[in-house]
C-alpha cells in the first residue's frame, strides 16, 4: 500500500488517509480497529501486496494480515539474527578462488592507453576509408584503382588481428605480481611505429588515393559528357561491338597500374617469417607516398583537349569508336595517352598530333602575289595546308601544299593579309602557325607619271655620271681585273688538285664504321651498295687498322646537334684520322630537299655527303640517295687502279647501260580487256617466232609473268599481272600481287599500261571505280608513267573515239589523270601481230623521258603497302553508290513512263471532250439554222 496517497473506498464514498493508516501501524491493531470502528468496513476492503527479502509463511492478501505481519517481522529474524539480511559486503580476491584468476597489482599509465587507443582507431578509419573508395565510381570502373584499394585493407585488417592477439597476451604479464613488466607494452607500441602500417604510412597513402580518386572521377565526368564509353576490358568490347567499326581511339590511363611499394613492404610485413620478430623488418623513416605531379596532370589535361578535338572532328564519321580504358605504365606513357586500333588491328599506336608549324617567312611581295617560305614538316604531319584571308574577312582560304616555297597569286592590290601555315596528321586533327600579316604592294602612279619619273631619273643618271673623276689607279684597275680572272682560273685549278687529294686522301680499303644513333638498317644497305662497287672494301673493328672512318649519323633532334655530337665523338675515337660522313635525314619523300651538311662539318680531313632513310623502308630509293653515293663511290676509289681494275669498271658501266637499255612495261587490266592479246601485239610476231627459242627468257611466278622480247631494236620487258581491280580479290592475295610485280619489274617499270575494254557510257562508273582502285594500289603519282590503251574492235573503234571526243566530263577528268596519254589499239586488225604500234613505243619513251625520275621505282610501291586496307570498303561503298544511283534513275524512269501513260490518258480525254464539242456546237448551229429557216416561213 502507498501510503503517501489517499485510498478511496470501492464505492466511492468515503477517504482513508495516509495518516489514518500510520496511526493505525503505530498504535496496534486492536487500538485501531477500536478508535475507527466506523471506517472498519472500509479497511477490510484493501487489498495489500507484500515486498521484501522475509520468507513468509503465506502472502497477505488483505489489510488484517498486512498488520499481523507487521507485527510478526521481528521475531522472524531469529533469536541470534540468523535469518537476518547483511547490509556490510566484503570483496573476496579471485586469486583464492581458483590460480588462473588475474592479479591486479599494477596500473597502466593513460598515455599508454591513449597510444594503444590511436593505433586501434587509426587502423579502424583506414579501414573504413578503403571501404568508401571501393564504393566509388573509380574503383566501380577501373579494377586497376579497385585492386589495390583491397590489398590495402585486408593487410591492415590483418594486422590489427595480429596487434590485438598480442596485446592480449600482454596484459596479464604488465599486472602480474611476482615479475611485472610494463615495458613490453611500450616495445610493443614502439614495433608498431617501425612497421609499414605506422599511422603517417597509412595516412600518407589512403589521402594519395582519395586524391587520386577525386581527379580520376572529374576526368571521367567529362569524359563521358563528350561521349566516349567507359571500357573495362576492350577485348570483350571489341567482340561486341559493331563490325562496321574500323577505327577504335581510346582515352588511356597509365597512371592506375602502377607499383605499390608500401603494399610490397606491408605483405612482407605479415609474412609468417617476420610476423613473429619484428626486428627482421627495417623501418623505411624517409618514406613518402609519391602522388602525381603538376606534369602528370598536364599531360592528362592536353591529352583530353586532344581527346575533345578528336571527338568534334569525326563525330559524324560511323566507323570510328571513342573509348576510355586502363592500362599499365610504361616509361613513355606516365600518366595518359591517346591510343588508335586503327583498321581493326589490335595493335595500339600512340596518337601524337603534328608539331606546331613556325610562322611562314614573307620572301617577296608584288602587287597581285606573295611569295612565302614554310618549315619543313614534321614525322608526324600527313599534309600540309597554306591558309590566307584578307584581313577584314572572316573566311580563310586553303590550299594543300607539297613545297616549302609557294607563291600565292591573283590578290588585290594594296590589300592586308593574313597567312598561316597548318600541319594535319592522323584522323584530320590539325595544328595551326601563328598568323603574320602582310601587304601587297600598290600601283599609285599612272603610266604618264612613271615615264616622266623614269625620264626625269635617267636625266639625273647621266648628271651624276658627267660629274664623276676618274683616278689615276683606274687604268691599274683595269689590269688588276685580268689578274682578278687569271686568279680564279687559277683556284679552279687548286680546286681540281684539292679532289685529287680527298681521292688520294680516301683511297684505302680498311675502313672502320662509327654509327651515332638508330638508322633503321640504312647503313647496312649503304655498306652492301659501297661493297658491289668496291669489291675489296673491308670492315675492321679497330680504328688504328683502317685508313680512314666512315661514319653514319642519323638526324634526329630539331635543334640541329647530332653532327655536331657525331664529330664529337669522332674525334675522341679517331682523333685526326679521315672520316667520310654520311648524314641520313629521316624523311617519307623521296624528293625531300635537305640542307648540305658539308657546311656543319669544321674537321679537317672530313667531307659529308646526305641521304634520304625511313624507319620502315631503310634507305630509300631516290635521285637524291643515287647521286649521294655516286659521290661516296667516286672519293673512295683510288686514282691508281690497275688497268684489269678499270677494264672490269668497263665492263660494269656497259653492263649497267645495257641493262637501263631495256625498257620494262607493266600491263595491268579486268580479266576480259584483251590484256594478254595486246601484250602479244606490243611485242610483235618476232616474240612468236622466238617465244621457243632458249635466248628469250620467260619468267613465271604463281600468277604474274614476265616476259622479254625485241621490238624495233629496243630490248622489251613485259610484266603481265592478274586481275588486279577484282573486287572479289581478297587483301592477302592483292598484297602478293603487287609484291610480284615488285618483283618482276626491278628496279621499276619505265611505263604503266592500263589496258581498258572499249569504253561506252554504261562504263564510265566501273571506269571511275578502276582508277580509284590503280590510284589506292600504287598511289596518285603512277599516273605520270601511265598510258591507257583502249581495246576495240572495228564496230566499237568509231563509237569509242566519238565517246571520247564528246566532252564528257567524267571521261574527260579521267583521261587528263594520266596527261590525255591514250590509245586505241584495233585487236582485230593487229590479232596476227604482223604489226607493232611503234609510234605507242614512241610515246612511252618520251612519256620517259619527261619525267623527273626515268622508271616508276619500287620504293613507291612500297609506300602503298599500308594503304590497302579501306580499298574493298571503298570500292564496295562506291558500287553501293552506282546501285542507288541506278535504283533511283530506274524509279525515275518509271514514274516518267507513268507521267507518260497519264499524259497520254488525259490527252485522249481532251480529244474526246473536244471532238464532243465540236460536234455539239456543230448541232447547234444545225438547229439554229433550221429555227431560222422556220421563221422566215412563219412570217411570210
Amino acid at each position: 500500500m502507498n501510503l503517501s496517497e489517499e485510498t478511496t473506498n470501492k464505492h466511492g464514498g468515503g477517504k482513508i488517509t495516509g495518516d489514518k493508516l500510520n496511526i493505525v501501524f503505530s498504535a496496534g491493531a486492536q487500538g485501531d480497529l477500536n478508535r475507527y470502528e466506523n471506517e472498519k468496513a472500509e479497511m477490510k476492503q484493501l487489498n495489500c501486496t507484500f515486498y521484501g527479502d522475509f520468507k513468509l509463511p503465506s502472502n497477505p492478501t488483505t489489510f488484517e494480515d498486512a498488520v499481523k505481519v507487521y507485527n510478526d517481522l521481528p521475531k522472524m529474524l531469529g533469536e541470534n539474527g540468523e535469518h537476518a539480511v547483511p547490509v556490510r559486503v566484503w570483496l573476496y580476491p579471485l586469486v583464492k578462488l581458483g590460480p588462473r584468476a588475474a592479479k591486479c597489482q599494477r596500473n597502466i599509465s593513460t598515455d599508454v592507453i591513449r597510444a594503444v587507443e590511436s593505433v586501434i582507431e587509426s587502423l579502424n578509419v583506414t579501414s573504413m576509408k578503403c571501404g568508401d573508395l571501393m564504393e566509388d565510381t573509380v574503383a566501380k570502373t577501373f579494377n586497376t584503382f579497385y585492386v589495390p584499394v583491397q590489398g590495402f585493407q585486408k593487410f591492415c585488417v590483418e594486422y590489427k588481428q595480429d596487434f590485438m592477439k598480442k596485446l592480449g597476451s600482454i596484459l596479464p604479464q604488465i599486472r602480474g605480481i611476482r615479475k611485472p613488466n610494463i615495458k613490453i607494452l611500450s616495445e610493443l607500441l614502439e614495433a608498431h611505429e617501425k612497421s609499414p602500417f605506422n599511422s603517417r604510412d597509412l595516412q600518407q597513402w589512403i589521402t594519395v588515393k582519395e586524391k587520386e580518386s577525386n581527379q580520376i572521377k572529374a576526368l571521367l565526368k567529362k569524359l563521358q559528357e563528350l561521349g566516349a564509353e567507359v571500357v573495362a576490358d576492350r577485348d570483350e568490347y571489341l567482340l561486341n561491338v559493331d563490325l562496321n567499326v574500323e577505327n577504335l581511339v581510346s582515352y588511356t590511363f597509365t597512371c592506375l597500374q602502377h607499383p605499390e611499394p608500401l603494399l610490397t613492404k606491408q605483405e612482407i610485413y605479415l609474412n609468417p617469417s617476420t610476423i613473429d620478430n619484428p626486428s627482421k623488418n627495417t623501418p623505411d623513416l624517409n618514406f613518402v607516398e609519391k602522388s602525381w605531379t603538376s606534369d602528370e596532370l598536364m599531360s592528362m589535361r592536353n591529352n583530353l583537349k586532344l581527346f575533345k578535338d578528336l571527338i568534334t572532328l569525326n563525330k559524324s564519321h560511323e566507323n570510328t569508336k571513342f573509348i576510355v580504358e586502363s592500362v599499365p605504365q610504361t616509361p613513355d606513357k606516365p600518366s595518359s595517352c591517346i591510343l588508335m586500333y586503327e583498321n581493326g588491328c589490335s595493335e595500339a599506336t600512340c596518337f601524337v598530333p603534328p608539331s606546331k608549324p613556325t610562322c611562314p617567312i614573307i620572301e617577296c611581295v608584288t602587287d597581285n602575289s606573295i611569295t612565302v617560305q614554310l618549315s619543313s614538316s614534321c614525322a608526324d604531319t600527313l599534309k600540309r595546308r597554306l591558309l590566307y584571308k584578307m584581313k577584314q574577312e572572316n573566311d580563310w582560304k586553303s590550299q594543300t601544299v607539297t613545297e616549302d616555297r609557294v607563291t600565292l597569286i591573283n590578290l588585290k592590290e594594296g590589300t592586308d593579309y593574313e597567312i598561316k601555315c597548318a600541319a594535319v596528321g592522323k584522323m584530320d586533327y590539325t595544328v595551326e602557325s601563328d598568323v603574320t600579316i602582310t601587304t601587297t604592294q600598290s600601283v599609285l602612279k599612272s603610266q604618264t607619271e612613271l615615264k616622266a619619273t623614269k625620264s626625269e631619273s635617267t636625266q639625273k643618271g647621266i648628271e651624276k655620271v658627267n660629274e664623276i673623276t676618274y683616278p689615276d689607279s683606274f687604268a691599274t684597275g683595269v689590269q688588276d681585273q685580268s689578274q682578278h680572272e687569271k686568279g680564279a682560273e687559277k683556284k679552279q685549278e687548286l680546286k681540281t688538285e684539292e679532289k685529287g687529294k680527298i681521292t688520294d686522301m680516301f683511297s684505302g680499303n680498311k675502313v672502320f664504321l662509327l654509327v651515332t644513333g638508330n638508322t633503321f638498317k640504312a647503313h647496312e644497305k649503304v655498306m652492301e651498295i659501297l661493297k658491289t662497287q668496291k669489291p675489296d672494301l673491308q670492315v675492321v673493328e679497330k680504328v688504328d687498322e683502317s685508313d680512314y672512318v666512315l661514319v653514319f649519323c642519323p638526324i634526329v633532334s630539331q635543334a640541329g646537334t647530332d653532327i655536331e655530337a657525331a664529330l664529337k665523338k669522332l674525334q675522341e675515337i679517331a682523333g685526326s684520322k679521315p672520316a667520310l660522313l654520311v648524314v641520313l635525314h629521316h624523311t617519307f619523300d623521296t624528293d625531300c630537299v635537305v640542307p648540305e651538311s658539308t657546311r656543319a662539318v669544321k674537321r679537317n680531313n672530313s667531307i659529308a655527303v646526305d641521304c634520304l632513310f625511313h624507319e620502315d623502308l631503310g634507305l630509300l630509293q631516290s635521285p637524291k640517295n643515287s647521286e649521294s653515293l655516286r659521290k661516296i663511290t667516286s672519293i673512295m676509289k683510288p686514282q691508281d687502279q690497275s688497268q684489269h681494275e678499270k677494264g672490269a669498271e668497263k665492263k660494269q658501266e656497259l653492263k649497267t647501260e645495257e641493262k637501263d637499255s631495256v625498257l620494262r612495261i607493266l600491263v595491268l587490266g579486268r580479266k576480259d580487256s584483251g590484256k594478254r592479246l595486246g601484250k602479244n601485239i606490243i611485242l610483235g610476231r618476232d616474240w612468236k617466232n622466238q617465244a621457243a627459242a632458249s635466248s628469250d627468257k620467260s619468267i613465271a611466278t604463281q600468277e604474274s609473268k614476265s616476259t622479254e622480247g625485241k621490238v624495233a631494236g629496243r630490248k622489251v620487258t613485259v610484266v603481265e599481272t592478274p586481275d588486279l581491280f577484282s573486287a572479289e580479290l581478297s587483301r592477302e592475295k592483292l598484297r602478293n600481287y603487287v609484291e610480284e610485280a615488285i618483283e618482276l619489274s626491278k628496279p621499276g617499270p619505265h611505263a604503266i599500261l592500263l589496258i581498258l575494254k572499249g569504253i561506252e557510257v554504261n562504263t564510265v562508273e566501273e571506269l571511275k571505280v578502276t582508277f580509284l582502285k590503280m590510284e589506292e594500289i600504287f598511289g596518285d603519282r603512277c599516273w605520270k608513267y601511265t598510258t591507257i590503251i583502249f581495246s576495240v574492235t572495228n564496230e566499237s573503234l568509231k563509237n569509242s573515239e566519238e565517246f571520247i571526243q564528246s566532252g564528257d566530263q567524267e571521261v574527260q577528268t579521267l583521261v587528263e589523270k594520266c596527261g590525255k596519254r591514250c590509245h586505241f589499239l584495233n585487236i582485230e586488225e593487229n590479232e596476227d601481230g604482223s604489226q607493232v604500234p611503234e609510234y605507242l613505243l614512241k610515246k612511252i619513251e618520251k612519256m620517259v623521258g619527261g619525267n623527273r625520275e626515268n622508271f616508276y621505282s619500287s620504293e613507291i610501291y612500297l609506300k602503298t603497302l599500308a594503304s590497302f586496307g579501306g580499298i574493298e570498303e571503298k570500292i564496295k561503298r562506291i558500287k553501293k553508290e552506282i546501285r542507288e544511283k541506278s535504283n533511283e534513275e530506274e524509279n525515275m524512269e518509271t514514274e516518267r513512263n507513268k507521267m507518260s501513260t497519264l499524259n497520254e490518258i488525259w490527252r485522249d480525254i481532251l480529244n474526246s471532250a473536244m471532238k464532243i464539242h465540236e460536234e455539239f456546237s456543230k448541232k447547234i448551229e444545225e438547229d439554229e439554222k433550221m429555227y431560222a429557216e422556220l421563221s422566215e416561213m412563219y412570217y411570210s
